[in-house]
């Protein structure tokens, strides 16, 4: 399937990452995984060592813009080109009311979630544009079409990520750039929660309730990423995609996707151009 195409993926040892990375590799995929943590690197490599490849594995916080660039500056003489980035790096950061957090873990938060995906971005751009079609694909989360309280840095640098996201693909409409939501899948992200405990509010109990039921299956989430790094998928852009609650494999809905502007987008409801479903105005 991806047989002479490279993927750089964030986030690659863990969880849903993890997942995404031995799903490329083998599929063929020449993968360049990065991650902060230098030894889950050596075990995905282990697991990767007869998939794919050859594969290049990067001890990173994505966070940290000169690091990344220095990364890059290594990754520019190793590889020509990249068909596809995946920023799945991210974290809960700090969990609690407004009043309770810092305004330093705060921005702790902005600067995982919305600036590691930038950095990556920023310094993959010369290498992605190379490619015959180039492909991003960032990750939202909890916040970004509702309210997420006691994780309002999550939320906001998630936001944040999904507007990048849309004015990227209007910027550059020669590259896919999408952001998808995959749901509750059981990580240890979810271990951010438990340890919060009362801070976590009302998301502490629901999350013990969907680790107690399994998750949301994390194939979903591999399955989409398939789609939209397919040729199937050229066009579809500026778009955030729910993996396991939108019908993103049904020809009507990848129609829709494609033609109309506002679909699968972030809109203000006023009852003008956007209504409520709910709305009796």
């Amino acid at each position: 399937m991806y047989t002479g195409k490279t993927f750089l993926l964030t986030g690659a040892t863990k969880g849903i990452g993890r997942q995404i990375a031995i799903n490329l590799a083998t599929n063929n995929a020449k993968l360049i995984a990065i991650a902060r943590n230098n030894d889950d690197l050596i075990k995905l490599q282990d697991d990767l060592q007869s998939k794919g490849g050859p594969h290049l594995y990067y001890s990173l916080d994505v966070s940290n813009e000169l690091l990344v660039k220095q990364i890059f500056e290594k990754i520019n003489q190793q590889v020509s080109l990249l068909d596809g980035i995946i920023n799945c790096a991210g974290s809960f950061g700090s969990i609690g009311k407004f009043e309770e957090t810092s305004p330093s873990q705060f921005l702790e938060s902005i600067q995982i979630n919305l600036m590691g995906s930038y950095n990556i971005c920023y310094h993959g751009f010369k290498l992605l544009s190379k490619a015959p079609k180039g492909k991003i694909i960032n990750f939202a989360g909890g916040g970004v079409t509702g309210t997420f309280p006691n994780y309002s840095g999550y939320a906001c640098s998630k936001i944040a990520l999904t507007k990048l996201t849309e004015n990227l693909s209007v910027e550059y409409p020669n590259l896919d750039i999408n952001i998808i939501a995959p749901g509750f899948v059981k990580t240890d992200l979810a271990n951010q929660t438990i340890m919060a405990g009362d801070r976590a509010g009302s998301f502490y109990q629901k999350t013990k309730k969907m680790l107690l039921e399994g998750g949301i299956d994390v194939k979903f989430t591999v399955d989409l990423i398939n789609y939209l790094l397919s040729e199937q998928a050229n066009g579809i852009s500026g778009k955030l995609i729910s993996a396991p609650w939108d019908q993103w494999k049904e020809v009507h809905y990848q129609k829709e996707i494609k033609e109309n502007h506002d679909f699968c987008t972030i809109r203000r409801i006023d009852n003008k151009y956007f209504t409520s479903m709910e709305s009796d105005i």
